[in-house]
């Protein structure tokens, strides 16, 4: 009696619950001081984009951002070659420019004391997708309009 009544307690809470799409971010690494990314990260992310197909053939917006700090040896010279180079990136792998909904480089921790871990940190850039419907998250057969 206990577990029939948790299993429909469960069935009746799923719509409730919020869905959440774990594989939309993405964090690749830059070399330190490069302005590109290595054939290892491209190969990561070409390996990300390739499920991204399967996960959501619709596609979606992209939203891609490098991080700056000169303090660590990213200057804004830098940062924006390698936003350049990561928007090149993307396009050969078949992300049309217009899905590139938002580019920038954005100053990263500049309060922090400068180390190895800041270091590494500021060579991460992020790449997140916004997925067009329908995908087993939306919230029907259209988004909801807002």
């Amino acid at each position: 009696m206990r577990r029939a009544l948790a299993v429909t307690m469960l069935l009746i809470s799923l719509p409730v619950m919020g869905c959440t799409l774990g594989f939309v971010d993405y964090e690749p690494v830059f070399a330190t001081g490069r302005p590109d990314l290595s054939a290892n990260e491209v190969l990561r992310l070409a390996n990300w984009r390739a499920q991204l197909r399967l996960w959501l053939p619709n596609g979606g917006k992209y939203l891609v951002y490098v991080r700056q700090n000169a303090r660590v040896g990213v200057s804004a010279k830098l940062a924006e070659q390698r936003r350049k180079s990561l928007l090149s990136t993307l396009s050969n792998m078949g992300i049309d420019k217009a899905d590139i909904e938002e580019s920038a480089v954005r100053r990263f921790s500049e309060d922090l004391r400068p180390g190895p871990e800041l270091r590494h940190l500021t060579n991460v850039a992020e790449i997140s997708i916004v997925p067009r419907c329908p995908h087993p998250c939306c919230p029907g057969p259209q988004p909801v309009a807002k």
